[in-house]
């Protein structure tokens, strides 16, 4: 399995994911957090994927943001995915783009410390 997600006592989900993760795994992962009674917003979600690599179908992440769309409300949370290669950054670059069509907050970083100040600080 490429992930584990944990709930923090500060109300942060870690998340991390190792190996091969493709588009769906972290659909059904993100269906998972979803269903998380402690899944409040506004939520905060950390994601630590610098032992990740990514099969990505195209390179669009259209149907990624169409799961995520219904599952949130807008203008409510943060989410940072920590990534090691430049694919990744892309990846979630691009997603962090789309994201802001939905109001809510996504930053990509390359180091670990940025993230977790990022995630932590009010908003």
């Amino acid at each position: 399995m490429p992930f584990v997600t944990i709930y923090r006592p500060d109300g942060v989900f870690l998340g991390t994911g190792s190996g091969v993760i493709t588009a769906e795994q972290w659909i059904e992962e993100a269906k998972k957090l979803y269903a998380d009674p402690r899944f409040v917003e506004p939520t905060r979600v950390l994601w630590d994927l610098r032992d990740a690599t990514f099969e990505w179908p195209g390179t669009s992440l259209d149907a990624e943001v169409e799961f995520v769309r219904p599952e949130r409300t807008q203008g409510r949370g943060r989410v940072a995915p920590v990534v090691s290669t430049d694919l990744a950054f892309g990846v979630g670059r691009m997603f962090a783009l789309k994201a802001s069509q939905l109001e809510f907050e996504a930053r990509v970083f390359r180091e670990w410390a940025p993230a977790v100040e990022w995630i932590e600080e009010e908003f």
